[in-house]
């Protein structure tokens, strides 16, 4: 009897936090590069980036931190629209093999209790 360490449901699940990660460290890299002005640069440090992505994906937007050059906003838009399109991907994804796996169990137990009650 062969035994999966992970089922559909769960490896989706690791594929959106993995997603999401890679989107959020990706993405303070670019801002960080766009918007630092030197190792010195304590606004923008790596830390404060993370946050402010990760502020911006989630739609609340504080408002305390704001890319300043072209540069910074036009990267900080691409990453608004891959996150707006990427994120809901994933997730519709997940919830359909959920949906799936769902299916599969109930049909089995089905199945199981027509088996035990005929024999």
């Amino acid at each position: 009897m062969t035994h999966s360490s992970l089922s559909q449901v769960e490896r989706g699940i690791l594929e959106l936090f993995f997603i999401v990660s890679c989107l959020i460290f990706i993405s303070a890299g670019l801002i960080h590069e766009a918007e630092s002005e030197g190792y010195e640069d304590n606004f923008w440090a790596f830390h404060n980036t993370l946050y402010f992505i990760i502020v911006s994906l989630s739609t609340v937007g504080y408002g305390d931190m704001s890319p300043s050059t072209e540069l910074g906003r036009g990267v900080m838009t691409f990453i608004i629209c891959a996150g707006l399109v990427i994120v809901p991907l994933q997730t519709s994804r997940v919830v359909e093999l959920a949906g799936l796996e769902r299916k599969v169990h109930s049909q089995s137990i089905i199945i199981m209790s027509t088996i035990l009650i005929f024999t």
